[in-house]
């Protein structure tokens, strides 16, 4: 039998460019009996490499993986040795054109949805591609009393964004949402089946003032 930890602890080895995306690919290893045997996946912010290029090699899917970066996507295209992935250059507003998903994974999309129209808008889309029987993973950042950082960023724990001074201005870089407002926003759309805090989080912000960020990973279905 395939050791998926030891496989998925091997894939960040050989590509250390993707350490803030290991929690993502442990968290798809501990609930893969949920998710198996799915064929048809789609990836949303996937930066320049997908999670699932050459991970989970011992699995038959077609994965979709997209960003609305085309640096990224590029990079992703002239680097890609899996005939599994497909990348393509696709912003939240562009999804109505793609439907039908066994699996859809927030790379951590989500808290980039900074707006809240955006949000709901993405959220929305989601419910619609995925099949009657289809699943939602994602993994989000989530606020915590005392979240502090030091310059040039700045969190507004008010408006629960955090921006950075950039040429003058300050500039949003992402929603760090409580968790009551994140469960709120994904059953408005879906229905959740697992919802855990994990307060070891594998995210690594710069310029954290004493405290850590944790995170929410969740599975959604349909309503």
């Amino acid at each position: 039998m395939i050791d998926l930890k030891q496989q998925a602890d091997l894939f960040y080895q050989n590509n250390p460019q993707q350490t803030t995306s290991r929690s993502l690919i442990r968290f798809l290893t501990e609930h893969y009996s949920r998710w198996s045997g799915r064929k048809r996946i789609l990836e949303v912010g996937c930066g320049n490499k997908s999670l699932f290029e050459s991970a989970f090699l011992q699995e038959e899917f077609e994965v979709l993986a997209i960003d609305s970066s085309l640096e990224a996507i590029t990079t992703a295209k002239n680097n890609n040795n899996d005939s599994r992935i497909r990348y393509l250059t696709c912003a939240v507003e562009e999804l109505e054109s793609l439907d039908g998903f066994d699996l859809i994974v927030d790379s951590h999309l989500l808290h980039f949805c900074i707006k809240e129209d955006i949000r709901q808008l993405y959220l929305k889309k989601v419910r619609d591609m995925l099949n009657d029987d289809g699943l939602f993973f994602g993994e989000s950042m989530v606020y915590n009393k005392g979240l502090e950082f030091s310059a040039p960023y700045y969190f507004n724990s008010s408006e629960y964004i955090l921006y950075k001074h950039y040429e003058e201005e300050w500039v949003a870089q992402r929603a760090i949402m409580p968790v009551y407002d994140l469960e709120q926003n994904l059953l408005q759309y879906l229905k959740i089946q697992y919802f855990y805090i994990d307060s070891s989080s594998e995210f690594q912000l710069e310029h954290i003032v004493n405290s850590h960020v944790a995170a929410v990973k969740f599975i959604c279905g349909k309503c």
